[in-house]
């Protein structure tokens, strides 16, 4: 099962990310549950956003990973589990800082992030992402890359997931 959550900035994502696991943890009676960290601490404000959301998670029996890149590689060998991935958009970031003047390495990285969603029937995977098409076309040609790229993962992920929601000022609206 694969749900997609998506929203503005600050909209209550990642809080109605793990209500939902939670839910979906005790009707299946799933007790491996993997959060997955995409974010690296680049700057302040990055580190305290973290250490916000590990409070969030603490004591809930979540396993932190952080997969900055290769989202897949947390995945290795796990069958009969739940998890967050928080969020496609910080992941999306990192691989433009990464990558961005190598648009074929950049593309590789996408088309196996897809490859993975595609293949994991083994557990719930619940991905979080920032709805991006609600805002001003951005002026420069880096940043308008980067949107149609987040366009297109979220996309793809509200079309293959089970559920997908969208996130208002703390309110979930079911889509799927």
């Amino acid at each position: 099962m694969k749900i997609f959550i998506t929203g503005g900035i600050g909209s209550g994502k990642s809080s109605f990310a793990l209500k939902k696991a939670k839910e979906i943890s005790e009707e299946h009676k799933i007790s491996k549950k993997i959060f997955v960290a995409t974010a690296e601490p680049f700057d302040e404000e990055m580190k305290l956003k973290i250490q916000n959301h590990k409070k969030e998670r603490e004591g809930l029996g979540w396993e932190t990973r952080e997969e900055p890149i290769n989202i897949w590689n947390a995945f290795e060998g796990e069958k009969n589990f739940l998890a967050i991935v928080d969020c496609v958009t910080t992941w999306l970031g990192n691989i433009f800082f990464y990558f961005w003047k190598d648009t074929n390495k950049l593309n590789e990285i996408l088309e196996r992030f897809k490859r993975f969603v595609l293949s994991q029937n083994f557990g719930v995977i619940i991905f979080i992402s920032n709805e991006c098409g609600q805002g001003v076309i951005p002026q420069d040609e880096f940043t308008r890359l980067w949107l149609r790229k987040l366009s297109e993962i979220n996309k793809f992920l509200a079309q293959i997931s089970d559920e997908v929601y969208f996130m208002v000022s703390g309110i979930p609206m079911k889509l799927k």
